[in-house]
């Protein structure tokens, strides 16, 4: 299953792209909100998270990848959708570590 740092990456991106969580938000913006397409990479704790795909009104909804290393190793890898920053519907996610798919 997916480790909580993993996890927890996406809860903090809604918080501004800030230094101190070493996060960046690359791409596009609609009333001073992520909307549309955009890449949002954070490191925390052992791991570095980058969600790639589509945001709506500054949360993470639609179809997108989430990827999360720890250290330089690929860890955990999801292709699917969400709905309002959560997992939802049709998706397939891989855990490395264990060699899961689910």
């Amino acid at each position: 299953m997916l480790t909580d740092a993993c996890d927890n990456a996406l809860d903090l991106s809604n918080v501004a792209a800030d230094a101190s969580y070493k996060a960046s938000y690359h791409g596009q913006f609609r009333d001073d909100q992520r909307t549309g397409q955009g890449t949002w990479k954070v490191a925390v704790a052992d791991y570095e998270v980058e969600y790639t795909g589509e945001w709506e009104r500054g949360v993470v909804h639609g179809h997108g990848e989430l990827t999360c290393y720890k250290g330089r190793a690929l860890f955990y890898q999801r292709h699917g959708t969400w709905k309002n920053g959560k997992t939802h519907g049709v998706g397939e996610a891989t855990n490395f570590h264990t060699g899961g798919v689910y």
